[in-house]
């Protein structure tokens, strides 16, 4: 029991100082293109979006625990809210073409925050799943790339089964798969 306690107190500590992870950079002549992994502080910390040239923000939450960007309007050009619950039943497939086409077209213009409550479940399957789309990698490898910039991810269960069917459906159907 003890050790649960200090783990959680280790991402406790770690998420109120690192509120968001640069996770990777898709175009590297200019400062466009970055994408960030964070949870919701990063998503409501004004000095972080505009420090980062963060434009674009995917929330991944319910609408009630969004953030609210009316007073960053000079900064945010688009925020979308996809309801995504983390449960293990919660179904994230049917939410990824949404989700990356986002991320793709937030990618042309400037940099993108992906982010959920905690920046661990949620928001790191949607940027793992995108690893794996943009840069037609395998789940271990995007998984791998995310976990280094951002230590604290843990997709629960159910999110790293669908991960899991994905990329055995890509390798058995690579044509057919569109998200």
């Amino acid at each position: 029991m003890d050790f649960i306690l200090d783990e959680f107190a280790h991402e406790i500590k770690y998420n109120n100082q690192q509120p968001a992870n640069h996770i990777y950079c898709f175009n590297k002549n200019n400062t466009n293109g970055n994408l960030y992994l964070g949870n919701r502080k990063a998503a409501e910390t004004y000095d972080f979006l505009l420090q980062n040239n963060v434009k674009y923000v995917l929330s991944l939450t319910n609408s009630s625990l969004a953030p609210n960007y009316e007073s960053f309007k000079d900064i945010i050009n688009d925020h979308i809210i996809i309801t995504i619950e983390d449960t293990e039943d919660q179904n994230i497939t049917e939410h990824l073409k949404q989700c990356h086409n986002f991320i793709d077209n937030a990618l042309k213009n400037a940099n993108v925050l992906v982010h959920c409550q905690a920046g661990v479940s949620r928001s790191a399957s949607i940027v793992i799943t995108y690893l794996m789309n943009r840069l037609e990698i395998d789940l271990t490898q995007a998984y791998g790339i995310v976990r280094k910039k951002r230590p604290i991810i843990g997709p629960n269960n159910g999110f790293m089964n669908q991960m899991k069917q994905i990329e055995t459906n890509k390798k058995r159907f690579p044509q057919e798969i569109d998200f």
